[in-house]
């Protein structure tokens, strides 16, 4: 893991160094974007990403993203802008829930109206576990771990609110299938958090196809953060079975 580390640092700085002093520019990089709801994978995936030389990830766009205002001043073409030619692809991880954000319906157009922007749209089979791995990062305030860090870890059990647990995501895959028929024209790749993780070599490589670079043995120093058994970490567990029984979440109890 130390050797990860270093590979991890050494790679940054070297990326950072020639998008400040490469004298070789251009301006023709593929734009990619990972649409996504929370607690997906899409950090991991971003760090991932970052980890190939030819690959600039931003990270996640919000308002404390500098690129935002630069993005919402200039357009999506801001960022190909004068990068090494060492970069042929950037981009950036938005949540499906930041759009439906009346304040950022800029954005969305954007988006809609660049047919040359790949979509990686990232999702989570289990809906119920991206629920209660939300609920968990917002009671704790942590939303990543890296290897050998056991100071975050979560021992205790959460109570989820049966009632509020529908409604949002009832909420949000609404959301998620009507922004999917904005973009259906634009090149778009479908992956699951379950499939990368259980397959991350291969999938990163379809990724990788997918944005027309070369091959790379992509690294994150991330970890999952909570491998238990729902009834191990949901605090009323046996009322949310209740609840959930006849619904579309009831499969997902057990998986």
């Amino acid at each position: 893991m130390f050797k990860i580390w270093i590979k991890t640092y050494k790679a940054v700085y070297t990326k950072r160094f020639k998008m400040n002093f490469s004298p070789s520019r251009h301006n023709s990089s593929q734009k990619f974007i990972i649409l996504c709801h929370p607690r997906t994978g899409s950090t991991w995936l971003h760090t991932l990403l970052n980890s190939h030389p030819n690959i600039s990830s931003i990270g996640e766009m919000n308002k404390e993203n500098k690129t935002y205002s630069d993005i919402k001043k200039n357009g999506l073409n801001y960022l190909t802008k004068n990068l090494p030619k060492s970069i042929k692809a950037v981009g950036f991880k938005i949540f499906f829930e930041y759009l439906s954000d009346q304040n950022n319906s800029w954005l969305l157009q954007e988006i809609t109206l660049d047919k040359n922007i790949k979509i990686i749209h990232l999702s989570r089979n289990n809906l119920l576990r991206m629920y209660v791995s939300l609920a968990i990062a917002n009671y704790t305030g942590n939303f990543s771990t890296v290897y050998h860090n056991t100071k975050h870890n979560f021992k205790n059990k959460i109570e989820i609110d049966p009632e509020n647990c529908i409604t949002y995501l009832n909420k949000i895959m609404e959301f998620e299938k009507e922004l999917l028929l904005r973009i259906k024209n634009h090149e778009l790749l479908n992956l699951s958090y379950e499939d990368l993780e259980s397959d991350t070599h291969n999938k990163i490589n379809t990724i990788l196809n997918f944005l027309q670079v070369k091959q790379y043995n992509c690294y994150s120093l991330l970890k999952k953060q909570n491998n238990d058994d729902l009834d191990k970490i949901i605090a009323n567990f046996d009322v949310l079975e209740k609840y959930l029984k006849g619904t579309k979440l009831f499969k997902f109890l057990k998986d």
